[in-house]
């Protein structure tokens, strides 16, 4: 007897509770944190969670050579110039908990180590 995707859907879901997961977000923002819940809506619940996002500036004293060769401003992560003027960064931040609403979800992503260790 064939599964339906319903049931299928809901066996990959529970097989991923508690894995560390990776979430890709429309704006950006990469989220990495232990999976615990999906709720009705399909927003993703996680604990000990990482978010990183890439910021920007407008850096208009800095010369070109200073702008080329930028790669790392200390405590602010990495920093690269993209264009001209425009100085992105990456940052980071550790929540307890966060809430990645479904809509906002571009991409899932889990090791294939860990989701080895999980099928049976």
């Amino acid at each position: 007897m064939a599964m339906s995707p319903h049931s299928e859907a809901l066996d990959t879901i529970h097989l991923l509770l508690g894995s560390n997961i990776r979430v890709t977000m429309t704006d950006g923002r990469v989220v990495v944190g232990k999976f615990t819940c999906l709720d009705r809506l399909g927003n993703i619940i996680l604990e000990d969670v990482v978010e990183q996002r890439w910021l920007s500036y407008s850096d208009a004293s800095a010369t070109d050579d200073q702008k080329t060769t930028n790669q790392n401003n200390g405590d602010c992560g990495d920093s690269k110039s993209i264009n001209n003027n425009l100085m992105y960064w990456n940052t980071e931040r550790s929540l307890t908990k966060a809430v990645i609403l479904g809509k906002k979800v571009t991409k899932v992503e889990i090791t294939k180590q860990q989701w080895e260790a999980r099928v049976p």
